[in-house]
């Protein structure tokens, strides 16, 4: 029966009675996959009753799946017009739009939806259809959200690699880079891996203290914490979101040198790390940078034996707690401090040597680090991290260990360069790179292994001159090679320079082998005033 043909003197009992009999057999012609003839019957079960939302949302369903997209989005529309409180409804209607290339209809659409219920498909359709408009930041952060979820988590890692490479395109096509740089002060941006900066290591001595250490050591440069449109290289330190993976995209296009820094070994890191899908942005960004940099040896060798085909440089971490250095040395006393983050065998690797300066030295134990990541032996004492009195704490004690998994090879010495600045000598136990700048400076037995290690180092610090020489002589090799001042020099020469005087090569040699720093310096103009 055709809908024109249902006679209009029709009772209105008759008339929901047959619209109701109409509906059933179009819902059974539905399971049954038989499309036109489902909507036959919607069509005139909505012509005998026109106010049921959820017959035009099965008209529209069914219509789709006939391929008449026109008539689809009409049957959603009005689903939606009656009673728009159902996300699928929206969601539906979203799909449809972007079958028929009505883009920014289709976004609206899956807005709508998301504000109704989340889901990965939502956001993965949102992605897509802010990608068909050129909204890159808002498609990459709508693939983001679906990252990790299945099953549109790989299609999602797809839609931010596109999104990055066409987000490159599209602003190399607005802006030649070569003569975009060439108008740029000499600006360089850092981009921490998380905003609040005071309790992430990471970003406090690889951000914010390397820039406050370019600014005052280099006239020339300006350095900030953020990206700026207008900076000739930004610094990302470990990771970041996909948003900010976009802006740096659409600023690489435009001329602008990325810099990776790279403090851990996240392409083998499973799950996630300051809520970023850790390994998978490892490798986007190694994708976009100009150069790696990284802490340490250990660290430049791991990125190394992934074949990654950009230049890796070390760049040594500078002074932790800047703002709060006391050089003072502090005289012995009858307890030792163990300080930092205790993860990735960090504490666990020192409890022997710990254990040892309790039982055998006297000395009580005092851990100043995050009371929720560290299980402890009784008689140990815990102290919450802060950042602010930091310095104050450590200096309440004679002696410092520093301790690391010996498995982590690519970890820095900030922890031991901070309790040496600091006036509290330190003993080291399981970290290479400690190890060897002891042996190098000619302290080799202030790294230990055994108790008989850890006994002789003690004897040896109860030895007034002994501790003192040590004091001092370490606070001077570490002022020369991790103060602030040594740090930007080496970032200035081994990084900034090459890369934004366009050398493609990066020639890097390594510190003390390049002859008269400074002079190299002083023959660019953007880095005349420099260290």
């Amino acid at each position: 029966m055709r809908p024109s043909a249902i006679p209009a003197a029709f009772g209105d009992g008759v008339r929901l009675t047959l619209a109701s009999f109409c509906f059933q057999g179009a819902r059974i012609l539905l399971a049954a996959e038989k499309w036109r003839q489902a909507v036959a019957l919607l069509k005139i079960a909505i012509r005998l009753r026109n106010d049921r939302a959820s017959w035009h949302y099965r008209l529209g369903l069914a219509l789709q799946k006939s391929g008449q997209l026109e008539a689809a989005i009409k049957a959603y529309e009005a689903a939606v017009a009656r009673d728009g409180g159902h996300a699928e409804w929206h969601y539906q209607l979203g799909r449809a739009l972007a079958k028929s290339d009505q883009w920014e209809k289709a976004a609206t659409a899956f807005e709508d939806a998301l504000a109704r219920g989340d889901s990965a498909d939502r956001h993965y359709q949102l992605g897509r259809a802010y990608e068909r408009l050129g909204r890159w930041e808002k498609a990459a952060s709508e693939y983001d959200a679906a990252l990790t979820r299945e099953p549109v988590g790989a299609l999602a890692q797809d839609g931010i690699a596109r999104v990055c490479r066409r987000a490159q395109q599209s602003s190399a096509g607005r802006e030649d880079g070569q003569i975009a740089r060439q108008r740029r002060p000499s600006k360089i941006c850092f981009s921490p891996a998380h905003p609040a900066m005071q309790s992430l290591a990471s970003a406090r001595i690889r951000c914010l203290f390397m820039a406050k250490a370019l600014n005052e050591n280099c006239g020339d440069l300006t350095c900030e914490i953020g990206i700026s449109d207008d900076a000739s290289a930004i610094v990302v330190s470990q990771l970041c979101s996909t948003g900010t993976l976009i802006q740096l995209a659409n600023a690489k296009a435009k001329g602008t040198r990325i810099i990776y820094d790279c403090c851990d070994p996240y392409a083998d890191y499973e799950g996630a790390a300051y809520g970023i899908y850790a390994a998978r942005r490892f490798w986007d960004l190694v994708a976009l940078a100009d150069v790696i940099t990284v802490p340490t040896d250990g660290m430049r060798s791991l990125l190394l034996e992934l074949a990654i085909a950009k230049p890796v440089i070390v760049i040594p971490d500078s002074f932790d707690y800047q703002e709060q250095i006391d050089r003072t040395p502090v005289p012995p006393t009858a307890s030792v401090v163990w300080f930092g983050n205790p993860g990735r065998g960090n504490f666990v690797a020192g409890v022997w040597a710990l254990q040892a300066l309790k039982e055998r030295w006297g000395l009580s134990v005092t851990l100043i680090t995050n009371p929720g990541k560290i299980s402890v032996p009784p008689d140990f004492q815990v102290e919450p991290w802060t950042y602010d009195g930091f310095v104050r704490r450590l200096r309440r004690h004679g002696l410092a260990l520093v301790s690391q998994d010996r498995r982590t090879s690519y970890k820095s010495e900030n922890r031991y360069v901070t309790s040496i600045m600091n006036g509290v000598p330190a003993i080291s136990t399981g970290s290479q790179s400690i190890a060897k700048l002891l042996t190098e400076s000619g302290f080799a037995e202030m790294n230990v292994t055994t108790e008989s290690e850890l006994d002789a180092a003690m004897k040896l610090l109860g030895d007034p001159d002994y501790r003192a020489n040590y004091l001092s002589r370490m606070q001077r090799l570490v002022e020369d090679r991790f103060g602030p001042r040594a740090v930007a020099r080496h970032f200035v020469e081994q990084v900034l320079q090459p890369i934004i005087s366009g050398d493609p090569h990066l020639v890097a040699p390594r510190a003390g082998t390049s002859g008269d720093p400074s002079a190299r310096l002083a023959s660019s103009p953007q880095f005349r005033n420099c260290v």
